[in-house]
């Protein structure tokens, strides 16, 4: 007995294929993305905003709700600025994420079409829902809170990834903070070295505008020590379980990412908890003739 195949369906299938291959390229829209940077923003409802302070904090919150932002100074030293942006790039085309100013150099760069904050909750979880700015006696504690694990890893709960970050100005004037949760760290792609640390070995890299787009992970980092020409040297230190570094050539950005959320991704470490430290002390009021130190 014969057995004839319906040969219909393949072909009708492979119209298909075909019709959204040729829309795709007509309409520039990229069939394989990397991340979210090189997706078109979609419109997304307001984030919430929560904000909290302890009478007579040096840190001064100013909330812009229309514009899903928040401006922090502290009062003892007037270089400092916070820039945090809530919401994603669908209304300023920057990414949510905590620009750090100083002396007017901002700690932020260009990603792809859009614009990402040197610290930053991660983008790959989901888009932000809440944001929490508490300005306390010592510490300004910020912290995101959306997406979900299950985007990260398909077997992952369906809860909310967190981002916190809780800043000081220690003894000798330097700006630290202690990072908890899934997040990004963007140094500059100008000409920045970088020590990793970790249990096994330590090596370096250097990146600058002509090194071409590439990744690579390190495996349970303790150290990570950065020379950035652009934001000065900072460290960071803890333990991440896996770390990608990963750039993304001069045509796309003019930083680079320093992504922890691997660790959850591919080693299951739901809290990446860093202690970070500007090296450059920052210049009080008192000495730059602005009032008093508090």
């Amino acid at each position: 007995m014969a057995v004839l195949f319906n040969r219909a369906p393949c072909l009708q299938g492979a119209r298909i294929l075909l019709a959204a291959f040729v829309i795709a390229v007509m309409c520039r829209i990229p069939l394989l993305a990397q991340g979210p940077y090189e997706e078109p923003p979609l419109a997304m409802p307001p984030v919430l905003i929560t904000l909290g302070t302890t009478p007579g904090s040096p840190w001064a919150v100013q909330p812009d709700v229309e514009q899903q932002q928040l401006l922090v100074t502290h009062r003892g030293y007037p270089q400092l600025l916070f820039e945090i942006d809530a919401d994603g790039p669908e209304d300023d085309g920057r990414f949510e994420g905590i620009t750090i100013v100083r002396d007017g150099i901002r700690f932020e760069g260009r990603l792809y079409a859009n614009r990402v904050s040197f610290l930053s909750p991660d983008h790959d979880a989901g888009r932000t829902t809440h944001v929490a700015v508490k300005a306390l006696d010592k510490h300004l504690v910020v912290r995101f809170d959306g997406g979900s694990f299950r985007k990260l890893n398909v077997v992952g709960p369906d809860s909310t990834v967190m981002f916190e970050a809780v800043f000081f100005v220690d003894s000798q004037h330097r700006l630290g903070a202690v990072l908890n949760g899934l997040y990004y760290v963007f140094p500059s792609a100008t000409n920045t070295t970088i020590i990793l640390t970790s249990r096994r070995e330590e090596v370096s890299r250097f990146v600058n505008p002509q090194t071409h787009k590439h990744y690579e992970y390190f495996e349970q980092v303790t150290k990570v020590d950065v020379a950035d020409a652009l934001f000065g040297n900072f460290q960071l230190e803890g333990l991440i379980e896996r770390l990608q570094l990963h750039t993304h050539g001069s045509k796309h950005a003019d930083v680079f990412e320093l992504d922890l959320d691997h660790s959850y991704k591919d080693r299951g470490q739901k809290e990446v908890l860093l202690r970070f430290l500007l090296a450059q002390p920052l210049v009080p009021a008192s000495r730059a003739g602005a009032g008093a130190t508090p």
